[in-house]
């Protein structure tokens, strides 16, 4: 053979060696040039041969309709809650409940009903019935006490965390500066929110004209 041996084939070669190679192949005698192309194409059949794997994932999603046959309806339980709370005829409902807490809970006036984990039956799923906290219960049974520092974990208004503002850390302040900003807190369905103090910090407080008629609650 003449000059140096002749490159790989041509894929996953660059120009520059393409070019080598072809020059380096003109040189070549006949004899070799055969040798070569025997090669090139010993080469192109082991490809041929070779048996590829391709692999692959996917995420299938199956749902199933809940079909209750029946429950503790007409269970009686004081404010206190802790009475059982059972519902029957409810396939993999316990797999779900014991499984993911978070995402599949059973929920008795907007509270979640905390699922009981011993004593399983197939089909028979049994939680405990939460407290209710309300102005009646709690004036006449002590159901909750009155707290001054109210956190019911749901918050809106005009920035993009409002949350912060419930945080008790001063050092990292939220700001929105925009006409009509507002900040507050939700609760459940048929409650409310029973305000009898409120404390609050305010940068720049000596700039006057900023809150003067303006903030309100």
């Amino acid at each position: 053979m003449v000059g140096t041996k002749p490159p790989k084939p041509f894929w996953g070669v660059t120009k520059a060696e393409k070019d080598a190679y072809k020059a380096t192949y003109k040189k070549l005698s006949t004899a070799d040039k055969k040798k070569e192309d025997d090669k090139k194409k010993a080469a192109l059949a082991e490809i041929a041969r070779s048996k590829v794997t391709f692999w692959a994932s996917n995420v299938l999603t199956m749902e199933e309709k809940i079909k209750v046959t029946s429950s503790s309806s007409s269970a009686k339980c004081s404010f206190a809650g802790g009475c059982a709370y059972k519902v029957e005829g409810v396939k993999g409902l316990t797999t779900s409940l014991r499984d993911l807490p978070l995402e599949n809970y059973i929920k008795i006036c907007d509270q979640k009903c905390k699922f009981i984990d011993k004593d399983l039956k197939a089909g028979t799923v049994t939680c405990t019935l939460p407290s209710i906290s309300t102005t009646y219960s709690n004036k006449n049974f002590k159901i909750a006490k009155e707290s001054e520092n109210l956190k019911s974990g749901s918050y809106f208004g005009t920035v993009a965390n409002p949350a912060m503002y419930f945080d008790d850390d001063l050092t990292v302040r939220p700001s929105d500066n925009g006409k009509g900003c507002n900040v507050g807190m939700k609760f459940r369905t048929g409650f409310v929110g029973m305000l009898s103090q409120v404390k609050y910090f305010i940068s720049q407080i000596d700039f006057k004209p900023a809150f003067v008629n303006n903030l309100q609650f």
